[in-house]
């Protein structure tokens, strides 16, 4: 959240002070106020497009990790499916829990790939340096999906397996 403040008022304080403005009358040389205001705002922007990229890579590993200690939880313990088994309100609280948590992780994904494009179409308007040195830091698409892709079909897997433990004559 607070990259994206970043981003928000770097884009104010472009609009409201044009990069030209300090510029003399005749064109002819950029004066330093105007450079060093470049630099600041490539500065801020580099580093919430890094914060940005390491946040999303974080949560995503964060996400798997759960995901696999609750998968592995319930595929190893008689003891909770006998649990969510006998407890229906359990069971279906917790349905709506994992599907709540899935909708979160995919509005957050989706929140941090839209900023990390933001931040990146920021920084090519700079034309401070060439992109190859921070476009590592943007979130791309394949990166994205391979994430969504991956997490969702296990919090479905995990839905799946909750929705399953209502019927007795599934586990022998």
């Amino acid at each position: 959240m607070k990259l994206l403040l970043v981003a928000i008022i770097i884009s104010v304080t472009t609009a409201i002070v044009p990069a030209g403005e300090n510029t003399p009358v005749d064109g002819s040389q950029t004066t330093t106020v105007d450079s060093t205001r470049t630099a600041e705002q490539f500065r801020l922007l580099y580093q919430s497009l890094q914060e940005t990229k390491r946040e999303y890579a974080e949560d995503a590993m964060k996400t798997l990790a759960f995901l696999i200690v609750a998968l592995g939880w319930f595929i190893t313990s008689d003891k909770s499916r006998a649990f969510f088994r006998r407890h229906r309100t359990a069971r279906l609280s917790s349905i709506f829990a994992v599907c709540l948590l899935a909708s979160i992780h995919l509005k957050a994904s989706l929140l941090a790939y839209s900023c990390s494009q933001k931040q990146t179409m920021m920084l090519d308007a700079l034309r401070y340096v060439d992109p190859e040195y921070y476009l590592m830091y943007t979130i791309k698409m394949p990166t994205l999906i391979t994430n969504l892709i991956q997490n969702i079909v296990l919090f479905g897997i995990l839905v799946v397996i909750l929705i399953s433990l209502k019927h007795p004559a599934v586990e022998q």
